[in-house]
């Protein structure tokens, strides 16, 4: 028996409807008076924390633990699911008042705190749910591997967390180190948790590794190579050093390689194809030849100077590749009907938003002027990703407990 999930689903949909507000809200601040007194910075970091440790963490976290480890532990599951969303909501609600401030802080070290006994508890339960099916901790032990490593990097962001107010003491907010340090945390929440328990799981939905099982391992080796390696991509805008160039761009050229493979292991054996999945290897695709691009000298520099660019490359790594995978599990395991005019809009409004951000983003670093009413076309645009958002949300909560 599985865990069930649908709570977790449900608080992760709410998470990205509030996400999406916040973001709106934040758009149409450069368009139209706001009639009430409010800190935009405050909210951005609402907005940032939420998405992360709200919508991505809480349902990534319920489909590796559905997959991974038996219903028999779904009481104390729970407890830590709920301790979760104390801390996350408690973050929500402080955040926008106080910024990063007493309140906050307790909540975002609960939050860590949480995660790393979370870490524990999935590392334990899978492995007496695995001893119990030795046939299948046999054929999943490398689709496994990617979940278990995901779990690592969660664990290994932490540190960033950790020596940002280190950082902030010794050597001052605006400093080198700080920015090291939170480049430190997002790299290995992302790039590491997030994207190798997604592809672990990818692997594992199409059953790659029984079939490929010397391919598979040489892609899991590749890919956590590249993870570790990317990192001085990270600080190329604050450490340019030609090593970080050459170590950045070799693998990058390795990631890419291997989400290369991935997508034409897809399409050649997958004998159901999903927009989905066919969206997630694409995006994910384009990520990394945006990183690949980011490793150029003379183009990182003006790239990491650049907050447009900057904020063009996160979002499509969270609305493109992180948020359609998040979408493909949850259809491809029959949790949640994902509804496809819900998915063109958002492509649509994710597409629209990539696309002038990065407009304005060349612009700026090419002197050129920008046309009229710009953050108008952009606030606009932002706004269809509420029909989505709601849609989903609505749609949480209209399932049922099996």
């Amino acid at each position: 028996m599985k865990i069930n999930i649908i709570t977790d689903i449900r608080y992760a949909f709410f998470y990205f409807f509030v996400v999406v507000c916040l973001g709106i809200f934040l758009r149409w601040a450069y368009v139209v008076p706001i009639p009430f007194e409010y800190n935009y910075r405050y909210i951005l970091h609402a907005h940032s924390h939420t998405a992360f440790l709200g919508w991505m963490y809480v349902l990534l976290s319920g489909l590796i633990s559905r997959e991974c480890i038996s219903s028999e532990n779904e009481k104390a599951y729970r407890k830590l699911f709920y301790l979760t969303q104390f801390s996350v909501l408690g973050m929500l609600f402080s955040f926008p008042f106080q910024g990063y401030g007493a309140f906050s802080i307790a909540f975002a070290s609960l939050f860590v705190l949480v995660s790393y006994y979370y870490a524990y508890f999935f590392f334990v339960k899978s492995k007496e749910n695995r001893s119990v099916a030795i046939e299948n901790e046999k054929r999943d032990s490398f689709s496994y591997r990617f979940i278990k490593m995901g779990i690592f990097y969660l664990i290994l962001s932490s540190l960033g967390i950790w020596a940002i107010p280190f950082s902030i003491v010794q050597f001052g907010k605006d400093s080198e180190f700080y920015r090291a340090s939170i480049a430190f945390f997002l790299h290995f929440q992302y790039n590491g948790w997030i994207y190798s328990t997604l592809l672990g799981l990818f692997i594992r939905k199409f059953d790659w590794e029984q079939r490929f099982p010397q391919l598979v391992k040489n892609i899991f080796y590749g890919f956590q190579f590249s993870v570790v390696g990317t990192l001085v991509i990270s600080w190329l805008g604050i450490y340019p050093l030609t090593s970080f160039y050459v170590i950045g761009g070799v693998f990058a050229f390795l990631w890419f390689s291997i989400i290369l493979i991935l997508f034409f292991l897809y399409f050649s054996t997958a004998h159901k194809k999903s927009y989905l999945a066919t969206l997630f290897l694409l995006f994910f695709l384009l990520k990394v030849c945006v990183m690949i691009f980011g490793t150029i000298v003379g183009f990182s520099q003006p790239i990491f100077a650049n907050p447009d660019l900057m904020i063009s490359y996160l979002h499509l790594n969270f609305l493109g590749v992180i948020t359609v995978g998040l979408l493909f599990f949850l259809k491809a395991y029959g949790m949640m009907k994902i509804n496809g005019w819900s998915v063109l809009i958002y492509l649509v409004a994710f597409l629209l938003t990539e696309a002038l951000m990065a407009y304005k983003g060349f612009s700026v670093w090419l002197g050129l002027p920008i046309f009229d009413d710009y953050f108008l076309f952009l606030a606009v645009a932002s706004v269809l990703f509420f029909v989505p958002a709601l849609w989903w949300f609505g749609s949480s909560l209209r399932l049922k407990k099996r």
